[in-house]
C-alpha cells in the first residue's frame, strides 16, 4: 500500500506512506540528509463481490484522459475467474515482439531466475534487439528517472522513532543496489537499464557523498495540494535531454505529476490508488498497490460473511452492555469513517460498502466523512468520536488513512467508548510499527482485512534479497520495500515487453502474466483484470492487534495473522471469526 490514495493529503502521496503523509503537516523545510518514504499502501481489483468499480476521483481540475492502448481478451486469476484486458501482439507466456528484431526469443523452466518473487517466465534470447524501439530506448540502454521528493526534518524525526527512514547514502545504495540486479537477473534483451539525472538543482547525484552517488531527479519541495508545482516538476521531466522510457515517481508524488506524465504518454510507476483515474489514463500510470475501489471491496465481503447481522464480541464492556438487555450484547450497529480528499478516491467506495453491506442484512450503515484538511483533523475526529458515541454505534470501518486514525483513537478513548474497529488495511494502518502509535486503550479491539504482512523477519522480503544480490552485506533500510517494488515492475514490463518493446506489447505481456506471489512475504498481484488493470494487488489476511504482544521492533504491539498469515482472494474469505482466539489483549 494515501491522495487519491491513502494519505496523499498528507504529503507527496504515499503509498500509503503514511509517515510521509506527515509531510504536509509540517511547514516546508530544505531537503535534510534522512529520507522518509512511507510504508505501504491502498490498491486493487474492482468490481467484485457484488461492488462496482470506477467513479473515483481523478476527473477533474483539470486532469486528462490520454487514450488507451490495446484490445481485450480474458484470463483466469487464481482463486476465481475474472475479466482480463489484453492487447495486439500478445503470446502465450507474456513474451511478445520477437520476430521483428532479427533475435531469437526461447523458452526456459519456470520463471526468470532470481533470488525472489514475482519474476516473469522464463526466457532466453539470441541475436539482434529491435534497437530504439520507443523513446527512451535504443540497442544498448533503457533510460528511466527516479523521482525523489524533499521530506521535512521534523517528518525525518518521526520516521527515525519508527525505524522508517534512511541517509541519501542508504537511498543511493539502494538505487545503484537494485539497478544493478534488474540488469543483471532480467532477459533484458542486450540492453540495461540507465537511471538518468535531473538538470541542474534537480540532480540527484548532486546530493550524493563521495562514497555513493547515483543519478536521480532531485525534487522540489511541493505542497501536497499545490497542483501547480507538481505538474511543472512532470514538466521539467518530460523536457529532459535525452527522455525517459518510464518514471518511478514511487509513493512521494501526487496525482497532478501523474496526471501530467500521463498527458505527455510518459509512463510512471507511482501510486495510482484508484482504478477511476489510472484506467483513464491507460496505459500510462502503474502501480503494485490495491485500488480504493477494491479495498472496499473486500471490506464488504468481510462484514457480509463474519459481522452484519450478528451481536457485537469484540469492544469494551460499555459497547457490549449498550443494548435493551445489559447481559445481551447488542447487534452490530454500524459505522464507516473516511477521508473526502481531492480528487475525491473514497467516497465512491464507502458508498458501495454501504450499500452492499445493507443489503446482505447489515442494516443502514452511519457515514462519517471528513475533509482532507488537516487544519481542521483534530476538530473533525472529536466530533466524530463524539458522534459515533451518541449514536450507539458497535462496530467501526476505519476506511481512512493513518494519521486520522490515530486522533480518533485517541478521542474514542475520552469518550469512554470503545467500539469494534474493523481495519480497511490500506495506509499501512497493518504496519505494526505504525499502529503502536493508536492509543492501546481503544485501538485493542482492532482487527480485519491486512493487505500487507510487515512482522516477519527482514530476510523473509524481496527488497532484502535483491540488496543481497547487489552485493552488500550491510542492513538496508525498512523502506527498501517500497523502492525495490517499483523495480520489479520495471524489470517485468521489459522482459514480457519483448526485444522490440514498445507500450502495447508491455501492457500485453504484463496483463499475460499470471497471478504472481500469494505468500506471507509476497501479497497476490496480477495486472489486466477487467476495470482495475493498472493496479496489482489481489488479496488480503485477517488480522488482530494486540497492544501487549512484542512487535518486529521490540516494542510493544503487534498484529497477528489467522491461519498462518494465510492470504484470501476474492470469494475465500469464509463465514467463521478467528480473531481473539483467547479474548481481546
Amino acid at each position: 500500500m494515501k491522495p487519491t490514495q491513502m494519505l496523499s493529503r498528507y504529503s507527496p502521496l504515499v503509498v500509503v506512506a503514511i509517515i510521509q503523509l506527515v509531510v504536509v503537516l509540517l511547514a516546508p523545510s530544505t531537503p535534510p540528509m534522512s529520507t522518509v518514504l512511507g510504508d505501504a499502501v491502498a490498491g486493487g481489483a474492482a468490481g467484485s463481490n457484488g461492488i462496482a468499480s470506477g467513479g473515483a476521483g481523478g476527473t477533474g481540475g483539470g486532469v486528462t484522459t490520454p487514450g488507451q492502448v490495446g484490445g481485450t481478451g480474458s484470463s483466469t486469476v487464481a482463486g476465481g475467474s475474472s475479466s482480463t484486458v489484453a492487447g495486439p501482439g500478445l503470446t502465450a507466456g507474456g513474451v511478445v515482439g520477437s520476430t521483428s528484431s532479427g533475435g531469437a526469443v526461447g523458452r526456459c523452466p519456470g520463471n526468470q531466475p532470481a533470488p525472489w518473487n514475482y519474476m516473469p517466465p522464463c526466457v532466453t534470447f539470441n541475436g539482434t534487439n529491435g534497437g530504439a524501439s520507443m523513446t527512451g530506448v535504443t540497442d544498448k540502454e533503457i533510460r528511466f528517472v527516479w523521482y525523489e521528493g524533499v521530506t521535512p526534518a521534523a517528518v525525518a524525526a518521526i520516521g527515525s522513532q519508527a525505524g522508517l527512514s534512511f541517509t541519501e547514502t542508504q537511498l543511493c545504495e539502494s538505487l545503484t543496489g537494485y539497478t544493478k540486479v534488474v540488469n543483471k537477473r532480467y532477459q533484458l534483451y542486450g540492453r540495461h537499464f540507465v537511471s538518468l539525472d535531473g538538470p541542474g538543482p534537480h540532480s540527484g547525484k548532486a546530493q550524493g557523498s563521495s562514497s555513493c552517488q547515483f543519478p536521480y531527479f532531485q525534487g522540489d519541495n511541493c505542497d501536497s495540494t499545490d497542483a501547480a508545482c507538481w505538474r511543472a516538476q512532470a514538466d521539467v521531466i518530460a523536457a529532459m535531454k535525452p527522455k525517459p522510457a518510464f518514471v518511478i515517481g514511487n509513493v512521494q508524488v501526487q496525482v497532478p505529476f501523474l496526471d501530467e506524465l500521463a498527458k505527455k504518454h510518459i509512463p510512471v510507476l507511482g501510486q495510482g490508488s484508484s482504478d477511476g483515474f489510472t484506467e483513464a489514463r491507460a496505459p500510462y500510470v502503474w502501480d503494485w498497490q490495491m485500488s480504493m475501489e477494491n479495498v472496499a471491496n473486500f471490506g464488504a465481503e468481510y462484514f457480509c460473511k463474519k459481522l452484519a447481522g450478528r451481536p457485537v464480541k469484540w469492544a469494551g464492556s460499555e459497547v457490549l452492555q449498550s443494548g435493551t438487555t445489559p447481559t445481551t450484547p447488542p447487534t452490530r450497529k454500524i459505522a464507516i469513517v473516511h477521508d473526502v480528499p481531492v480528487p475525491d478516491t473514497f467516497t465512491p467506495g464507502a458508498k458501495a460498502f454501504m450499500k452492499t453491506v445493507k443489503s446482505c442484512g447489515g442494516g443502514d450503515v452511519a457515514e462519517f466523512p471528513f475533509d482532507a484538511n488537516v487544519n481542521t483533523l483534530a476538530q473533525d475526529m472529536q466530533t466524530i468520536a463524539a458522534k459515533i458515541k451518541l449514536g450507539g454505534y458497535t462496530t467501526i470501518y476505519t476506511y481512512m488513512d493513518f494519521i486520522a486514525e490515530i486522533p480518533l483513537t485517541n478521542d474514542l478513548s475520552s469518550e469512554n467508548w470503545r467500539p469494534e474497529l474493523v481495519m480497511a488495511g490500506a495506509g499501512a494502518s497493518d504496519d505494526d510499527k505504525l499502529a503502536q502509535l493508536m492509543n492501546p486503550d481503544s485501538y485493542k479491539y482492532s482487527f480485519g482485512p491486512s493487505l500487507t504482512n510487515f512482522g516477519l523477519p527482514p530476510q523473509a522480503y524481496d527488497y532484502y534479497k535483491a540488496y543481497r544480490d547487489a552485493g552488500y552485506t550491510d542492513e538496508p533500510p525498512l523502506l527498501g520495500q517500497n523502492i525495490w517494488s517499483y523495480f520489479w515492475i520495471a524489470g517485468d514490463m521489459f522482459q514480457v515487453g519483448g526485444p522490440s518493446p514498445t507500450l502495447p506489447s508491455i501492457q500485453a505481456g504484463m496483463f499475460a502474466l499470471p497471478v504472481l506471489g500469494g505468500t506471507k512475504a509476497h501479497p497476490g498481484m496480477k495486472f489486466g483484470v477487467r476495470g482495475d488493470a493498472y493496479l496489482a494487488q489481489r488479496d488480503i489476511r485477517e488480522v488482530w492487534w494486540c497492544p501487549t504482544k512484542t512487535g518486529p521492533n521490540g516494542r510493544a504491539g503487534a498484529y497477528t495473522g489467522v491461519l498462518n498469515d494465510m492470504r484470501f482472494q476474492h470469494g475465500q474469505i469464509d463465514g467463521t471469526m478467528r480473531v481473539f482466539p483467547n479474548g481481546v489483549c
